[in-house]
């Protein structure tokens, strides 16, 4: 995990990202918790100071997978999955980004699309500045 992050890293800085995302939906080692960690631990000691996660509710009770040390969590709940928001996501965990269908539609896009909201829990103007902006040095 921590080769993959610094191959994550090497190849995402240039860009200069507001946020590094871990996204984790399968089962690729014994102890997911471990590695979760590892890959954050390695992208922070690395440089980034943004580091969040995408990650089902299900599979983090599922693999006790701590989102703890992470600056932002971004949840997938689809509910209906119809393109419409129709379910928050069931947790306690204070949570950034909701994606909430894959069955989203756009103009000028042909094909559906994942949609995602501010969580509307939170203050959204503080999650948005907090996730998109990128702070002057």
């Amino acid at each position: 995990m921590e080769k993959e992050a610094e191959e994550f890293y090497q190849a995402s800085k240039k860009y200069k990202p507001t946020y590094y995302w871990l996204d984790v939906e399968e089962k690729t080692m014994g102890d997911m918790n471990a590695g979760v960690e590892a890959f954050r631990a390695k992208l922070e000691s690395l440089g980034a100071k943004n580091i969040g996660i995408y990650i089902g509710t299900y599979f983090m009770e599922e693999h006790s997978i701590s989102t703890d040390k992470f600056t932002a969590l971004w949840i997938p709940t689809y509910g209906h999955d119809d393109g419409y928001y129709n379910a928050a996501p069931s947790t306690d965990d204070e949570y950034d980004l909701h994606q909430y269908t894959s069955q989203g539609q756009l103009n000028g896009f042909t094909h559906y699309l994942d949609l995602n909201q501010i969580a509307p829990t939170q203050n959204r103007e503080k999650i948005y500045r907090k996730l998109f902006t990128v702070e002057k040095n």
